[in-house]
């Protein structure tokens, strides 16, 4: 009976050191379980506390240009990124701290760590998203229409080099003063209207009020010391690389195309437009309307100047028309190279003329062929002296070409894109200030991109920190 006794005391014993070991396991396993869940919720809080910062995007952006962009300004207008934070920190604090229960967690801190800002990287961080906006809309076609526009201005600038080949001095076509002459010859040229000075004449005084005498043209202007590239702009803190591809340059075009508008097509009211031509101010960069709409004309004439030049090359009948007034102009003088100096001078000054009467034509709601032919040529060489007025009467148009808009559309695919995009966010800027009446708001301002750290005591007394990286889209 004793031996009995000794082995179940035997057994007990080594019942208890093994309980005492799977309590100890079990008690690790729960508070890892427990650690684990608490991480868990801690993500979750995270997610939904982001979510409601980013829940309070500028909504006039999204209504005007369908941009989501956080504004992080202070109640004076300065750029406050501990304003984002003490917002994360209120709904970390309302989605963990007023929690009960087995997974109850302790708010230690919350940060914002990295961030971009709309005018970050040369204004890329505001072409993403404005191309994230526009994606829905477009379609690989429209995409490749828009690419045939850059090549048509690359056309247009081959066709250029044509006019710069054939530059001509105003010190070639003088006439030597040692030159013996015969009077009457002389006094028989100096009768013939010469083209060449008629249009230098009319360069001078200024092209736009000739090609749109008739057109209402905005007086309405931007206070350029106050746009984007022209103030010490906020800068965002992230290492994260943002560059553009050209498929986005492309859509981002498209965006402008649809977002704003320009000389013929005001999308918005005059008056709550701070200007009425702003696809022109994208391009040119002026303070005024009207310095814009003539820094696109002078574009536009300079790409059809450049066609008509090559054109005229080509087409014998007016190479020799050009030639019989050079003759008649500087023949009596005798010297072949004056001749064809002359000859040279008249052939740019007739593409001149023939871009003016285009022009015209474009601002009229008119369509010009981008290719000149013997069919589509307009101006007579006899009537370049009296190009203005023929401009002033009622020119036709192509039945096919390129309208207005289109010329302009190649211009902005050709603009520099850091340009574009600063010059978009000055014309999207004023438009909020106007409408809300918060003069304060900013581009610079505008938060895109963040990243947050989160860190609590869990209930099993460790200390958890969890990383969230947020942007819209």
């Amino acid at each position: 009976m004793k031996e009995d006794k000794k082995e179940r005391g035997s057994i007990t014993v080594f019942l208890a050191l093994v309980l005492l070991i799977l309590i100890s396991i079990v008690t690790q396993v729960m508070q890892e379980a427990m650690f684990q869940a608490d991480r868990i919720k801690l993500a979750s809080a995270m997610d939904v506390s982001f979510n409601a910062v980013l829940g309070e995007y500028c909504k006039e952006l999204v209504e005007e240009y369908g941009l989501f962009f956080l504004d992080v300004s202070d109640e004076s207008g300065m750029f406050d990124k501990e304003n984002v934070a003490s917002r994360l920190d209120y709904y970390m604090y309302k989605n963990i701290q007023e929690q009960s229960g087995m997974l109850q967690m302790q708010l230690i801190d919350t940060e914002i760590k990295e961030f971009i800002l709309a005018t970050d990287c040369d204004g890329v961080a505001f072409l993403k998203e404005a191309v994230k906006a526009y994606k829905e809309k477009m379609v690989a076609k429209t995409i490749e229409s828009a690419m045939q526009q850059s090549q048509k201005y690359q056309e247009a600038e081959k066709s250029r080099k044509a006019i710069e080949e054939n530059q001509i001095q105003p010190s070639e076509l003088e006439i030597p003063k040692e030159i013996k002459v015969d009077t009457k010859e002389k006094e028989k040229a100096e009768k013939v209207v010469n083209p060449v000075k008629v249009i230098e004449a009319l360069k001078a005084n200024g092209f736009l009020g000739i090609v749109a005498w008739d057109l209402p043209i905005s007086s309405k202007s931007i206070d350029l010391g106050t746009t984007l590239q022209r103030r010490k702009l906020n800068q965002g803190n992230s290492q994260k690389k943002q560059t553009a591809s050209v498929s986005e340059k492309i859509v981002f075009d498209l965006y402008c195309k649809d977002q704003f508008s320009y000389f013929g097509n005001q999308k918005r009211d005059d008056i709550s437009s701070c200007i009425n031509y702003e696809i022109e101010y994208l391009i040119c960069g002026k303070a005024g309307d009207k310095e814009n709409l003539k820094g696109v004309l002078e574009k536009i004439i300079w790409m059809r100047e450049g066609i008509n030049f090559a054109y005229l090359l080509t087409d014998s009948e007016k190479m020799a028309e050009a030639e019989a007034l050079a003759a008649a102009l500087v023949g009596y003088t005798g010297i072949v190279p004056l001749i064809t100096a002359m000859k040279f001078a008249i052939l740019a000054v007739w593409a001149y003329g023939e871009s003016l009467l285009e022009v015209r034509i474009l601002l009229t709601g008119g369509k010009v062929d981008f290719i000149k032919n013997k069919n589509n040529w307009r101006l007579q060489l006899s009537e370049l002296s009296n190009v203005a007025t023929i401009i002033k009467g009622n020119a036709k148009g192509d039945e096919q070409g390129l309208a207005y808009e289109e010329y302009l559309w190649i211009l902005l695919s050709v603009s520099p894109t850091k340009g574009k995009c600063y010059r978009s966010m000055d014309l999207i800027e004023k438009r909020i200030q106007g409408i809300t009446n918060i003069i304060s708001f900013r581009m610079d301002n505008c938060m895109s991109y963040m990243t947050g750290e989160a860190s609590v005591v869990s209930r099993c007394g460790r200390i958890i920190t969890v990383s969230k990286e947020m942007e819209y889209w």
